[in-house]
């Protein structure tokens, strides 16, 4: 191409030559004496890219003693047609193919079909904007519409925060960005859509980063609001290194943490009398009635001998409350019942009550409605009651209802 082109710029305008012989004629025009040669007298002879007619020009055409026309293309074009006039042609319209072989420097646009570079080693395409408050930039369009831009932005541009980024954008409104790769076809792997949703492993994008697969993060994870899973449950609150969780967590695996909050209580009821046998004796209060208590996270089997026993499973704060009702069947009453909760069979402080009997057989109820206590897992708990008389019985009078009962508990973790 290198080559073309000086021949084009040797030969740029009309040509004319040193003297001919009088015998040398073209056209039926003694040439003698000329100083330059029209195109007509070589009527459809082309310098670039034909061959000379011999029905024009009789005998052969010596090359070397043409000379330049004294008129030059101006820079930026080229000769494409010699005549009695010169034509020259923008380089931004060379018609087909064009290779160049070596450097190729644009200070203007280049309008191809199709551009390669080519090179055995290393080629490089460079865009330099040369100006530190602008930018370069290669841009895809259809047609007049731009569709995006590949940028890269001046070290000093106007906007601090844009400056020395290199910048791909979607120009054309509710379009977006992605990315492919080929493992045996072609996938798209990521995509930002138009409203800055980020998509990774899926192209349904309804939150700003949906990701489909699994993660592994190696450092910390900083969450400023809430974590919602997908069967419901929300991890609603972070506070000094608590979680807590609205909602079920099932986890087939084990959760090690140093403090993990876990929900945990059980309500349970009983219907049973259970006499005083020996006064000042402490009897454990059985819960046998229910079947199906609501409880989490702390265990409580109803139907054998240790249906007294309530087994704490984590460790944290719980907050306990009972009501227990009894009656004394003296004739002239003057017991005292006393209650409480035991842990490990050690009375919980804060936990004993005292009641005094004064009728026979009158409802005397004795009710706790907040005793606040540090559990571990493997904790025991125990509700139980003692009397100096025997006459004394853990009852219910009950009249109406589906359970009459003689004794309620909870058992909640708090945190």
């Amino acid at each position: 191409m290198l080559s073309v082109i000086a021949l084009i710029a040797f030969v740029s305008g009309a040509i004319y030559t040193e003297a001919w012989n009088t015998d040398q004629r073209g056209g039926n025009h003694n040439l003698t004496g000329m100083n330059w040669i029209s195109a007509k007298v070589l009527n459809g002879t082309s310098i670039i890219g034909s061959s000379i007619t011999v029905d024009n020009v009789t005998g052969a055409l010596n090359w070397t003693y043409l000379w330049n026309y004294p008129v030059a293309c101006p820079t930026g074009s080229y000769l494409t047609q010699l005549d009695d006039a010169v034509t020259c042609t923008s380089v931004s319209n060379i018609p087909n193919s064009v290779n160049i072989i070596g450097d190729l420097n644009v200070s203007g646009n280049i309008n191809a079909s199709s551009l390669e570079v080519s090179k055995t080693t290393s080629p490089i395409i460079t865009i330099n904007h040369q100006t530190i408050t602008s930018f370069g930039y290669l841009s895809f369009n259809e047609g007049a519409t731009l569709q995006g831009t590949l940028m890269g932005i001046g070290s000093n541009f106007v906007t601090v925060n844009r400056r020395n980024f290199i910048e791909i954008q979607s120009r054309i409104d509710g379009a977006g960005i992605s990315f492919w790769t080929n493992n045996g076809s072609d996938v798209e792997r990521m995509r930002i859509d138009s409203t800055g949703k980020v998509g990774i492993g899926t192209t349904s994008l309804t939150h700003k980063l949906n990701v489909v697969g699994n993660q592994n993060l190696t450092g910390n994870l900083t969450l400023g609001e809430k974590i919602t899973f997908a069967f419901g449950e929300i991890i609603d609150n972070i506070v000094d290194g608590w979680i807590t969780i609205t909602g079920s967590l099932d986890v087939s695996g084990n959760v090690t943490a140093q403090n993990v909050f876990l929900p945990a209580m059980i309500f349970s009821h009983t219907m049973n009398n259970i006499s005083v046998g020996t006064g000042g004796v402490w009897y454990n209060v059985t819960f046998d009635n229910e079947a199906d208590p609501i409880k989490k996270n702390i265990n409580h089997t109803y139907n054998d001998v240790t249906n007294h026993t309530f087994t704490i499973l984590s460790n944290g704060t719980y907050e306990i409350l009972y009501t227990m009702s009894f009656s004394d069947a003296s004739a002239s009453p003057t017991g005292h019942i006393n209650t409480r909760v035991v842990r490990n069979d050690l009375e919980i402080n804060g936990s004993l009550l005292e009641v005094d009997t004064s009728k026979q057989n009158a409802d005397v109820i004795i009710s706790h409605s907040s005793i606040i206590v540090e559990l571990t897992a493997a904790d025991l708990i125990k509700f139980q009651f003692t009397a100096d008389d025997t006459t004394i019985d853990l009852f219910s009078h009950a009249t109406y209802g589906d359970h009459r009962d003689s004794a309620v508990i909870s058992i909640k973790r708090m945190f």
